[in-house]
């Protein structure tokens, strides 16, 4: 086959041995025999690239895969740890709001019997004020009662 441009045969798979060929002594049925060798040796080199490729896959995919279960391993216990914390954290809470509860109710406890002594307090001044004015006894335990 020849180029439409130029007079130099085009170079093909059938013609190639010829280039490489300088004395020009092969028969056409080593021609064949290397022809498919070099295309059986082209074929290896492509099985031997897509396995060197395949198993670059694979290798990626299980880096990609144990780094992925490191990270949700990690996520987890960070989780667990999280979850303990928060449980460790409402005990505490609840027992701060138990001892708030039983500080306010001795507070309302305290103030409760404070005014009831304080009350009490204040009918005996009214009652000693009486006394020192001259009401007798029934007089003041009708305006004040005990």
């Amino acid at each position: 086959m020849r180029d439409r441009a130029s007079t130099v045969p085009l170079l093909t798979s059938d013609n190639i041995d010829d280039n490489d060929e300088s004395d020009g002594t092969r028969t056409p049925e080593q021609k064949k025999i290397s022809n498919s060798e070099k295309k059986r040796s082209a074929n290896v080199a492509k099985l031997n690239e897509w396995v060197d490729i395949n198993s670059r896959v694979y290798d990626l995919k299980r880096d990609q895969f144990q780094f992925t279960r490191d990270v949700e391993s990690r996520k987890l216990e960070v989780n667990i740890q999280r979850e303990a914390r928060l449980a460790e954290e409402t005990k505490i809470n609840i027992r701060l709001l138990t001892i708030q509860a039983d500080e306010a109710q001795w507070k309302f406890e305290h103030s409760r019997e404070m005014a009831e002594v304080a009350a009490r307090i204040k009918k005996i001044e009214i009652r000693r004020e009486l006394k020192e004015k001259g009401w007798t006894d029934s007089e003041i335990d009708q305006a004040c009662p005990i």
